[in-house]
């Protein structure tokens, strides 16, 4: 029985974009944490844990993008793994933007100015928690993206089965010249009828 061909399900365009901004803003949240881990480590202070869950959380999302990208390009990603391994990340996302909340306090929402911040220095350091704090939320949000794609792609795989092609081999030509496709072979052809004779004598 011959089937019709596989072909890969992913649209490649959301795929590919979402995972591209997925690596642009990992990678400036990963920065943005990596400057304030080495800045505090050079003072002398104890880097914190949030910090720490940051880099961490980056890490996985490169490995994750890297990855299905790869296996994207053999036409072999599973779209239930890959909403699994989403929907884990969604979560890691998630927590750490709850992490950084709380570590982070008013600081999100007070303007940065002299008044609250001391100093120029001391402003750019309440941008750059902003900023953190900022592409951490779209991190999520493009994880969540992300799950929500892999999903509608494993709807539609369950939703279109393939169907059997006709196989050749179960067409047989009946007497009027069409194929009849329930015939089993050439032994079921309807043989019952027989060409007109002609008597060559009957012609003037």
């Amino acid at each position: 029985m011959a089937f019709k061909k596989n072909h890969s399900p992913w649209s490649k365009g959301p795929f590919f974009g979402l995972r591209a901004l997925q690596f642009i803003f990992a990678t400036i949240v990963s920065a943005i944490a990596s400057y304030f881990n080495y800045t505090l480590d050079a003072d002398g202070y104890e880097i914190p844990w949030v910090f720490l869950i940051v880099e961490v959380v980056s890490a996985l999302t490169y490995l994750n993008i890297f990855a299905s990208s790869i296996i994207m390009c053999c036409n072999k990603l599973s779209p239930l793994i890959m909403m699994v391994a989403d929907a884990i990340l969604v979560f890691m996302w998630v927590f750490t933007f709850a992490m950084l909340s709380r570590a982070m306090g008013r600081t999100t929402t007070e303007t940065c100015n002299i008044a609250n911040w001391g100093s120029d220095a001391g402003i750019v350091i309440c941008h750059m928690y902003k900023c953190l704090f900022a592409f951490v939320f779209l991190s999520w949000v493009m994880h969540v993206a992300s799950t929500v794609l892999a999903s509608t792609v494993r709807r539609k795989v369950n939703t279109h089965a393939y169907e059997p092609a006709a196989n050749p081999g179960n067409f047989t030509a009946n007497k009027s010249g069409s194929y009849n496709p329930g015939a089993e072979s050439v032994r079921d052809v309807d043989t019952s009828y027989s060409a007109p004779k002609h008597n060559a004598g009957t012609y003037a």
